[in-house]
């Protein structure tokens, strides 16, 4: 039962690889190839330089919002916590589903001798605040750009129903774990303790709650300036930044939609619809995402060796 059950999730998201892969490539092949081709191969050094350095202190930034809730008043430094914080992004990226930095970096740290029933719901809630914050972004997008998408019925209609969308499989997510819960007894009780431990660690200290929060919103902004730099990188001439900022907000929800592997080729096609708004081509839009997509890879995955390869020296 157990063996199928596994085979039946692996089966899925083989599944949703595939029909990233498969979107991205109808994308290439819709799109003028050698407008395309022209964007990657004519882009910015300078401009694609700096929206790295946003990716990166982004992500610092990003694992100092997550030590101020997961593990400030543990034994675990922040610099330890920084580098499982940065594997625990660098894997979430390849895995398929939402959760699986949370997973990872809860294993992080039980492995550093914490409870995980101390750690989970402490990293859902900062996994939380991020996605409350893209949601109050993508909400601002919509109030500021209602007059120009009134004319498109159809895209302010998608664009709520993809956020609607959203907040039902979450709370799908939350029901289905809650159910599972309730089967395992011995689980359940630790994700009580792990509850009970959240609610008093946020009534506390709230005030670090209040930090992450807003360092949270400054990571999002970082990110979104990220694609203002590589738009211009690709030949975008003076983008709004705080349109792009909102936008990106947007398209990055939908990869909480477990449609394709992480978003991919879903986030491209709402980038493609939303940033069209801005008159940006969508060459220009498909070729920044691609872009962005290796930098990011690259940013996660080159400290990430590092470490392995540093925690294998160790014997850790």
């Amino acid at each position: 039962m157990i063996r199928n059950h596994a085979g039946n999730v692996t089966h899925s998201k083989f599944l949703r690889v595939v029909a990233g892969l498969t979107i991205i490539a109808v994308l290439i092949f819709s799109v003028d190839g050698e407008v395309l081709l022209s964007h990657l191969t004519h882009l910015n050094p300078e401009y694609l330089l700096y929206g790295a350095l946003c990716i990166v202190i982004a992500t610092l930034l990003g694992g100092f919002n997550a030590y101020l809730v997961v593990a400030i008043d543990s034994t675990v430094s922040f610099g330890r916590f920084l580098s499982f914080y940065w594997f625990s992004w660098a894997l979430g990226l390849v895995v398929p589903g939402q959760v699986g930095d949370v997973a990872s970096l809860t294993y992080l740290m039980k492995r550093a001798g914490i409870e995980w029933s101390k750690i989970m719901a402490r990293a859902v809630l900062d996994k939380s605040i991020s996605f409350l914050v893209m949601v109050m972004l993508a909400g601002i997008a919509l109030l500021r750009f209602s007059e120009q998408i009134e004319t498109e019925t159809g895209t302010i209609v998608w664009t709520a129903a993809a956020v609607l969308t959203i907040a039902a499989i979450v709370l799908y997510l939350v029901r289905n774990v809650l159910l599972h819960a309730a089967r395992e007894s011995a689980w359940l009780g630790k994700v009580r303790t792990s509850f009970r431990d959240l609610a008093t660690f946020v009534s506390g200290k709230p005030w670090l709650v209040g930090i992450n929060l807003v360092g949270t919103t400054l990571k999002i902004l970082l990110i979104g300036t990220a694609y203002w730099f590589v738009f211009q990188a690709g030949g975008a001439q003076d983008p709004p930044w705080l349109e792009v900022v909102l936008l990106v907000a947007v398209s990055s929800l939908v990869a909480y939609i477990p449609i394709s592997f992480n978003g991919l080729g879903t986030v491209e096609v709402t980038g493609i619809l939303l940033f069209s708004l801005l008159g940006l081509g969508e060459e220009l839009v498909l070729s920044s995402y691609l872009v962005l997509r290796l930098t990011v890879l690259i940013i996660a995955w080159a400290p990430s060796l590092l470490i392995l390869l540093l925690s294998g020296k160790d014997g850790r």
